[in-house]
């Protein structure tokens, strides 16, 4: 059962960078204060500061980071004092530990502070703990570490009373997480999960590999692959806000579900109050992009297939008239010596290539008249064309987005077998350990 002395702590490792490690743990840390279980997010990524960089402009004049405070705490300063001064509450409940304040200084090179896991765990991870537990009573503290097998990693791994591992679905990320866990070793806890990120629908094969390679992994839903986040984060804006949902938001409560198993149900409750409603509106407009997407091939097939079309509807017209010249000399002699004032029987000849020539000429200048019309016509087909093709490629972006989602929000692909029969009674508090004895064990 969970430790009500102290908040859970989470770390995320990764083994390689650009997993999306931080947007994940950023995104669960508002969630979580959302729903009233206030939180602490320590940025522990010394090298690249990504969640100090989307906090930053929450930092005053006072604010230090613990790159600042490090030097300080090797010289046997009080560390709870100064803790505190790297504490930000970002958003009501939602509290933030900055690894570097002073962004835009250049300020000491990384080789010039001794990171020692004696001092980040005791000195300031302890009273980190001790802080959120007595000052403020959190339920949650997550980790956002450094990729790789670091010290800061390691400590956190040790701290931690679960591990996410995020990747991607990639080869490479799957071997840099293999070797993570196998580096970390003895450091991790007994619950360690796996965490696919910005999966994309085509990316099903790659992720049904990877599902019975790592079998023995206790593996959260998949997190899609979503553009809005992208844009979001860039911006400095957490992508869960209920007034702005995205494929995004819908995936990752299936993932805080299984994450804190603790409140299963009352995540699950949250989701139906405030998420599932949501949900409709990305079907409505799933249906809608497909209308709009096979209107728009059919009138870029019309605009390319109607020159063709003309023409070939062109030669039919050419031979009808050509036939019924050749069945009236044949058939009517009488009708057309009336008409011509010649006797076809003298003359059968000369009529019939008259005839001839008469029918070309005719679908000839028909022919040169359309061209000149077409050759008027094309830029604006030309750019009618490109119109479509942009339209039809933001279409389809958004189409692989929402595929996305209903793919990783699909039963086959939430949890392990033996995760979702364990969790299927909604009220064990977490799911089953890997098995001991190295990462695929």
């Amino acid at each position: 059962m969970m430790n009500r002395d102290r908040p859970r702590v989470i770390a995320f490792l990764s083994g390689k960078g650009g997993t999306g490690k931080t947007t994940v743990a950023i995104s669960m840390s508002q969630l979580l204060a959302d729903m009233g279980h206030p939180c602490l997010l320590v940025d522990f990524d010394l090298a690249t500061n990504g969640a100090s960089y989307f906090f930053k402009n929450h930092f005053g004049h006072w604010s230090a980071g613990l790159w600042e405070i490090l030097p300080l705490l090797q010289e046997g300063m009080q560390p709870l004092d100064d803790a505190r001064k790297c504490i930000t509450e970002v958003a009501p409940g939602f509290h933030f530990f900055a690894s570097r304040v002073l962004l835009n200084s250049k300020g000491e090179p990384y080789e010039a502070i001794r990171l020692d896991s004696g001092l980040l765990r005791d000195q300031v991870l302890k009273p980190l703990l001790a802080w959120a537990a007595n000052a403020k009573a959190l339920d949650y503290v997550l980790i956002d570490t450094q990729a790789g097998y670091v010290i800061p990693a390691q400590v956190a791994a040790e701290a931690a009373d679960a591990v996410i591992v995020v990747t991607e679905a990639d080869a490479i990320s799957n071997d840099a997480a293999d070797n993570l866990l196998i580096q970390l070793g003895p450091s991790l806890p007994a619950e360690r999960r796996y965490l696919v990120n910005k999966v994309d629908v085509r990316d099903a094969d790659t992720y049904r590999t990877m599902r019975e390679v790592f079998q023995t992994l206790n593996r959260l839903p998949p997190l899609p692959f979503d553009f809005s986040v992208r844009n979001a984060f860039g911006a400095r804006q957490i992508p869960v806000s209920l007034h702005q949902p995205s494929p995004f938001l819908f995936a990752l409560f299936e993932t805080l579900k299984y994450t804190f198993t603790e409140r299963f149900q009352e995540i699950a409750d949250y989701q139906t109050m405030h998420v599932d409603s949501l949900f409709k509106n990305y079907e409505q407009r799933m249906e809608k992009l497909v209308r709009e997407k096979d209107e728009l091939e059919q009138e870029r097939v019309d605009l390319r297939t109607g020159k063709l079309i003309w023409r070939y509807r062109l030669a039919q017209v050419t031979l009808a008239v050509m036939t019924l010249w050749s069945l009236a000399v044949l058939t009517f002699p009488s009708l057309l010596r009336d008409m011509f004032f010649v006797d076809l029987r003298e003359s059968y000849l000369p009529v019939m290539i008259a005839s001839l020539i008469l029918s070309l000429s005719m679908a000839g200048m028909a022919f040169l008249m359309r061209q000149g019309r077409e050759a008027a016509a094309a830029p604006d087909k030309q750019a009618r064309e490109a119109v479509i093709s942009q339209q039809l490629d933001s279409i389809n972006r958004e189409l692989d987005q929402l595929r996305s989602l209903l793919w990783a929000t699909s039963a086959d692909y939430l949890v392990d077998a033996e995760v979702t029969s364990t969790l299927g009674r909604r009220h064990d508090p977490r799911p089953s350990p890997i098995h001991e004895g190295g990462p695929l064990a």
